[in-house]
């Protein structure tokens, strides 16, 4: 006997071993319109009282860089200065940091 004249017939029935009708309106009796109506006008009612709590967006503060990212004064309020980085990865690289960079705040480096 040999299997591959079987296996058209056994994929042209792959997926039909199960049986599913859509159940009847007489079925359902137990349903009613009203009911169905009332819930659906709840639900909308929630929606329109849900609406009036919507917050305002926050507007952040303007940060201290022009738009086009070169920093006008640093985040302390001082004035930026360019440093050049003596690291051996980029000799030279110039950036933006702050004189008062080493005393712990939150200051430019960029």
């Amino acid at each position: 006997m040999r299997f591959d004249l079987l296996e058209p017939l056994r994929l042209r029935n792959m997926g039909q071993d199960y049986n599913y009708t859509q159940p009847s309106s007489s079925e359902d009796s137990s349903l009613d319109i009203t009911s169905l109506l009332q819930a659906e006008a709840d639900i909308y009612a929630d929606e329109a009282q849900s609406m009036h709590n919507i917050s305002e967006p926050y507007h952040y503060p303007p940060q201290p860089e022009a738009d086009d990212g070169i920093p006008k004064t640093c985040y302390c309020g001082a004035d930026p200065v360019v440093a050049a980085s003596y690291t051996s990865k980029d000799p030279g690289r110039r950036y933006f940091t702050c004189e008062n960079a080493d005393d712990g705040d939150c200051h430019i480096w960029k």
